[in-house]
């Protein structure tokens, strides 16, 4: 399947944003880092690694800070008109699409952020947080996954139906994702799954939302079950945050999943180096934030098919962490054990 980026007057406009996203992200993350981790030493939030060295964490709150800013400064550069006309409205990019999911990663990050200054290891694993929370214990775990479903809930009904359009900020149901986003389609169409979301009936409209609200919750604990070694959930974030363009609806890239996925993977680079030299850890905060990036992209511009696909995807990875030890995993396979310490000091 070819890949290419659909031409046209909304392309050449905001090219310019992107651009500046990219570089933006890149710098304020590569300028503020060095500063937060000094931050983090002076007010004595270290934790040892794996080696038993005590490093800065959460390095990850430089997302939460960074990003919104990039991401509320981008719709300003797609306008051609001042805010107000509709005229100039974002050519790639709806507010009405932006504001949802910067409230909802914005929430997971703060989420994750209790859970570092909270940090409470005696129970791990969402078995073990939920055991206590049935005992009546609340733990810094309990808090996140209960509050991380309210906000996924919360982000699910905030956004339009695939197939939806939104027209001066309303959402009506006529394809809000426009038609060059990703699809399971390509692959399933013919089983007639799609096409029986069509009416988006009572009943399809409740799965939908458990649909999307469970692929939003569970991604945003997803890169934790990685982030045991130096680098390896990074590198699990920039090869999940690409996998979707391995379903390619007509070979198009959708505009709007780039706007909003390049930015994030420029900030990442800029932070990798940190990791990779175990000068800090990503900590629950950044692991958070950008795996619900990563969920609420693939609610956005998935459809039912191909949100159900990643919903297998990421219970297939918890179920495995709760049995299986990833590091031993990766440690027993060539191939994975390469990736995983490439660029490791």
């Amino acid at each position: 399947m070819s890949s290419r980026l659909s031409p046209g007057a909304g392309f050449d406009r905001g090219l310019p944003a992107v651009i500046f996203a990219l570089l933006a992200s890149y710098l304020l993350v590569h300028t503020l880092l060095p500063r937060l981790s000094s931050l983090l030493t002076r007010a004595g939030m270290v934790r040892p690694n794996f080696r038993g060295e005590k490093v800065p964490v959460p390095l990850g709150l430089v997302f939460l800070l960074v990003f919104p800013v990039v991401y509320g400064i981008m719709p300003l550069l797609l306008m051609d008109k001042p805010a107000g006309d509709s005229a100039g409205a974002p050519p790639g990019l709806n507010l009405p699409h932006l504001f949802p999911l910067l409230f909802f990663v914005t929430s997971m990050g703060f989420l994750g952020f209790c859970d570092d200054l909270l940090k409470d290891d005696e129970h791990k694993g969402i078995r073990g947080h939920f055991g206590e929370l049935r005992k009546g214990r609340l733990t810094s775990g309990g808090i996140k996954a209960l509050f991380g479903l309210a906000f996924s809930i919360l982000f699910a009904t905030g956004i339009p139906a695939p197939g939806g359009d939104i027209q001066g900020g309303a959402v009506s149901p006529v394809d809000s994702m426009g038609s060059a986003g990703f699809s399971g389609a390509s692959i399933l169409g013919a089983t007639g799954i799609v096409g029986s979301f069509g009416s988006f009936s009572a009943v399809g409209t409740v799965f939908l939302l458990v649909l999307r609200a469970l692929v939003a919750a569970l991604s945003a604990n997803t890169l934790n079950l990685f982030d045991l070694r130096p680098g390896r959930a990074v590198k699990a974030y920039l090869f999940l945050i690409f996998l979707p363009v391995l379903f390619l609806r007509g070979g198009r890239v959708d505009l709007r999943y780039l706007y909003l996925m390049l930015p994030a993977v420029a900030g990442v680079f800029a932070y990798m180096p940190y990791d990779l030299r175990a000068q800090g850890m990503l900590g629950d905060t950044g692991a958070n934030y950008l795996g619900a990036l990563l969920g609420g992209l693939v609610v956005l511009f998935g459809d039912p098919v191909f949100t159900g696909g990643a919903l297998l995807l990421l219970v297939f990875l918890h179920i495995c962490a709760e049995k299986f030890s990833f590091t031993r995993v990766i440690a027993e396979n060539r191939l994975l054990k390469f990736l995983d310490e490439l660029g490791r000091d």
